[in-house]
């Protein structure tokens, strides 16, 4: 994210700018990589080292959490939509901050080894964050910029809960694989920037289980993307336990 980042700041002394859209590219498995036509040498190999890292990491903890997977074990898929907030300070380095909110929604599935661990993967959507700002034109002066911003992507997360009566409250951290591109545009026309990378997230929520088989959540989510500020969710899900 930083080499975009600061690709992005070098634009600051033309009239037209553009920055950031489609944030969050994911793989499913190879159909994801068919489904955005990447060549498998542009995926950044920092990105890939640390999803394997993660891959493992998750496969270590996974196995023996299965192996004694008992009562209490079950699948899911659900739903979600959000508040996204993106906020970018000082974006064109001159002072100006982006900060936006906008819907987001996400759909997923996982499964839970016993009551307490599981393992979740989820398509997340984070729409788009359009803003019109006063960007500088490198020369003491500003130009009225639309900065558009979307993003969307595959999260992998291990989760752990501790379940009540009809009542629960959980946390879960993982990998996120994002695509990110953005647009900015004035009255001299626009430019596009993209980059693809992966980032920690993590998250907690609180909710309640209808008929021991609908969830419904209230969640906090936190993406650690670098160079960006603020980049955050506060979902409501429901789901379906199998």
């Amino acid at each position: 994210m930083r080499a975009f980042t600061s690709a992005l700041k070098s634009l600051r002394h033309k009239p037209a700018v553009a920055i950031l859209c489609h944030f969050f590219w994911g793989i499913w498995a190879a159909g994801g990589i068919a489904r955005y036509n990447c060549d498998v040498n542009r995926l950044p190999k920092e990105g890939i080292v640390k999803s394997l890292k993660f891959i493992l990491l998750a496969a270590l903890v996974a196995a023996p959490l299965a192996a004694t997977a008992r009562e209490g074990s079950y699948f899911y898929a659900g739903v979600g939509i959000g508040d996204g907030k993106l906020k970018i300070e000082n974006i064109d380095d001159a002072g100006t901050n982006f900060d936006e909110n906008d819907w987001t929604w996400k759909i997923f599935g996982g499964w839970n080894f016993n009551k307490y661990f599981g393992f979740e993967v989820a398509w997340v959507d984070l729409s788009e964050y359009t803003q019109t700002l006063d960007l500088s034109d490198g020369e003491g002066g500003t130009i009225p910029t639309d900065v558009r911003i979307a993003a969307d992507g595959i999260e992998t997360y291990l989760t752990a809960t501790l379940p009540f009566e009809m009542f629960q409250v959980y946390a879960k951290g993982g990998y996120f694989w994002y695509d990110a591109e953005a647009t900015f545009s004035d009255a001299f026309g626009s430019v596009r920037g993209s980059d693809s990378d992966g980032t920690w997230a993590w998250a907690f929520g609180v909710g309640f289980v209808l008929m021991d088989k609908i969830p419904i959540n209230l969640e906090y989510e936190i993406f650690d993307i670098e160079d960006v500020d603020d980049a955050e969710v506060i979902w409501l899900t429901a789901a379906w336990r199998f």
